[in-house]
Formats: C-alpha cells, structure tokens, sequence
C-alpha cells in the first residue's frame, strides 16, 4: 500500500492506494507542505508541487 493525495481546485484528501495503482490526475504521489493543513494549500500539476492558499484578508493592514 502506497500514500497518495487526490486533488481539486482547492484542497485535497489524502487515501491509501495499492503499489500498482496509476498515478494520473486527478491523483498525485508529491506529498503537501508540512506544518501548512492540506486544506490551506492546492496542487499545481504543471509544476508538480503543493502551494499554500493566501488569502488577501489574512494579511494585516497598514
């Protein structure tokens, strides 16, 4: 068995697979960021990696 995430726009879920099964989208083996919640980030296919959701009202205003 093998950890693999599924991926949307935003987010993702985290399943365990068998070896054999197909790595292919909406699927991917690139574990996320560590210390950010998986629900904080989204998966760039293109680039192959996780990136954290930053959100304009999380920032402080000046």
């Amino acid at each position: 068995m093998k950890k693999i995430w599924q991926y949307g726009r935003t987010s993702g879920k985290e399943l365990e697979v068998s070896d054999d099964f197909p790595i292919q989208v909406p699927f991917t083996d690139v574990a996320p960021l560590k210390d950010i919640k998986l629900e904080d980030q989204f998966f760039i296919p293109s680039e192959n990696r996780w990136k954290e959701i930053i959100n304009g009202l999380d920032r402080k205003i000046r």
